[in-house]
């Protein structure tokens, strides 16, 4: 009898030791306050094992010891599917927790601008020199980008193909990457605009299309005006007039522009110039935004052929000469 109660006491006893193991354990994986973070961030690489993933948590002090990481990945079985990339840790967390984030690929991104009404040089410099992001657009220029990317258009360069946004990317992630993704996103935007365009337009391919969206983009801001510039750059494209373009020429110029115009920059010889050359210019001449693609392809009806800069962001509108001769003096020879 006292062998069986002895017995029974201590295994008892073992259960007792068992549950209480059995529940510090789950405490410890699952209870945040026991471990706090200091902001930081670890940076997991392609083909990393479990173990040098929970070394760098440990050095890292997002865990206080490797071994109940590896424990805990290996009993939930994930220990192959924690994902790459660079993670940030801070505050209250369980190993639960950073095991789930890891596995989910709950990776820091950041965000890069493309502004509208920018060239595209002005994207690839900035590109290049965007901090995280792997610099390999160092050899690829307006003229050869569709080429090096291996990107489907009709265009000869790829100016004004690349959609204006704010981009999120991840660290290790290409230059390119950012493009591909302007690149698709402008082929959207456009696609949409083509197939709901009004019977004013006066082009024959999407392409025209975002030529026109370009000159209205460096026109005017204000989408009431955008959509009676696009007005007057369809009439004369119908009447065969000059489409007489500020922003153009400021393009064929280039660097050789100092910030006005005047009258021998009007006599400049390029097909960019549209004092001299009618039709539209050879591409676009900056990206477009999603206002002036839409006022492009939906132009205001009316019958006025001029626009000057009233220099307030908005521009006065005429019908004839002799009126828009009016406006220029009033808002330009007198500014």
């Amino acid at each position: 009898m006292r062998w069986f109660v002895l017995t029974a006491t201590i295994l008892v006893l073992i259960a007792l030791l068992a549950g209480g193991a059995a529940f510090y354990s789950y405490s410890y994986v699952t209870d945040p306050t026991r471990l706090s973070v200091e902001p930081v961030e670890i940076l997991i690489q392609h083909g990393d094992s479990l173990p040098v993933v929970a070394n760098e948590l440990q050095q890292a002090g997002v865990i206080k010891r490797a071994w109940p990481f590896e424990w805990l990945a290996r009993y939930q079985e994930k220990d192959d599917k924690i994902k790459a990339g660079e993670y940030h840790f801070e505050g209250n967390v369980s190993l639960i927790e950073i095991l789930d984030k890891l596995v989910e690929g709950s990776v820091v991104t950041y965000e890069v601008q493309l502004r509208e009404g920018a060239r595209l040089e002005e994207y690839l410099v900035l590109l290049r020199n965007t901090d995280k992001l792997v610099n390999d657009l160092s050899d690829v220029t307006p003229v050869n980008v569709l080429e090096r990317l291996q990107l489907r258009s009709t265009a000869t360069h790829g100016e004004g193909l690349f959609y204006p946004d704010t981009y999120q990317y991840r660290r290790g992630e290409s230059a390119s990457s950012v493009l591909n993704q302007a690149f698709d996103l402008m082929n959207q935007e456009l696609s949409l605009a083509w197939f709901s365009q009004s019977e004013l337009v006066q082009v024959d391919t999407k392409y025209e299309l975002l030529i026109v969206a370009s000159m209205i983009e460096r026109e005017s801001h204000i989408q009431a005006d955008r959509e009676r510039v696009s007005g007057v750059i369809h009439r004369r494209l119908a009447l065969d007039m000059f489409l007489q373009i500020d922003p153009t020429v400021i393009y064929a110029l280039g660097e050789d522009f100092r910030g006005r115009l005047w009258r021998r920059d009007l006599r400049i010889d390029s097909p960019y110039n549209t004092y001299r050359v009618k039709g539209l210019p050879p591409s676009p001449i900056c990206a477009s935004s999603r206002e002036a693609i839409r006022a492009a392809a939906n132009p205001a009806p009316g019958k006025d052929l001029f626009f000057v800069s009233r220099g307030d962001g908005t521009s006065q509108f005429s019908e004839t000469l002799e009126e828009h001769n009016r406006a220029v003096a009033r808002y330009i020879r007198n500014r």
